[in-house]
């Protein structure tokens, strides 16, 4: 049976970015209470840690499951920005001890109350966080692998309450049958280049659930739409490749 207890986070420091000395105090956070058990709403778990710097501090994005480990979700964590680089374990705080940053199939109190989620699955995963004009935008893996996982896009201005955005349906779809990603579209990871270009890499799979399964990455560039009064939706753009 899988361990959906003990995962943790980690952190590793390096001067050249290539030689990394682990964390004497790892693991550095684990979501749970003082006294070593985890929080109400979840197992205990953090995975697929992702950073960024919101205000003095480094906020940490990670999945985590609910205490039956059928559910995963989001959760965050932040601790003070230090020059020397100081994020040993008693620094962190929790940001959601009360409750998930976004649950599957769940609308947050930002959403509107009838949007349709049924594409998330069980699953949201690989929080990926991107600033654009003022605002943090958190891509993120709707569904569990082959199922199938498609991308997912809400924003915050705290980066820490989001409304999910394109009316919470994914902005990145798996492919049709027959294609290189017909199982996935997922795991995004967001990358502004030095010429403020906005790439979105993911993992995509050629068949659903069924081996041999033919793992490939790729990305697309991001265009901004926007509306009046609205935060601009980043959008796929096939015809920049």
């Amino acid at each position: 049976m899988r361990d959906f207890h003990g995962s943790a986070i980690l952190h590793a420091w390096s001067d050249d970015g290539i030689h990394f000395t682990r964390d004497a105090t790892n693991p550095v956070y684990r979501p749970r209470h003082s006294d070593g058990t985890a929080y109400d709403w979840c197992s205990g778990r953090a995975i697929d840690p992702e950073v960024a710097v919101i205000g003095g501090h480094l906020f940490l994005y990670y999945a985590t499951r609910d205490p039956s480990g059928r559910v995963q979700m989001l959760g965050a964590a932040s601790a003070p920005l230090d020059p020397s680089g100081n994020f040993s374990r008693e620094r962190w705080t929790s940001l959601t001890p009360d409750g998930p940053l976004l649950r599957p199939g769940t609308p947050n109190p930002l959403d509107p109350p009838d949007l349709d989620l049924a594409w998330e699955g069980d699953c949201i995963e690989a929080a990926s966080l991107l600033l654009h004009e003022g605002r943090h935008y958190l891509f993120y893996g709707g569904n569990y692998n082959q199922r199938p996982q498609q991308i997912g896009v809400a924003v915050s201005d705290d980066g820490l309450n989001f409304r999910r955005l394109n009316r919470g349906q994914p902005i990145l779809t798996h492919g049709a049958p027959g294609t290189w990603n017909h199982g996935e579209s997922g795991h995004p990871g967001v990358f502004r280049a030095a010429d403020g270009h906005v790439r979105l890499f993911f993992q995509g799979c050629n068949t659903a659930l069924t081996p041999p399964l033919d793992w490939h990455l790729s990305s697309v560039r991001l265009r901004w739409q926007t509306s009046p009064g609205q935060p601009a939706l980043p959008l796929p753009d096939f015809s920049a490749e």
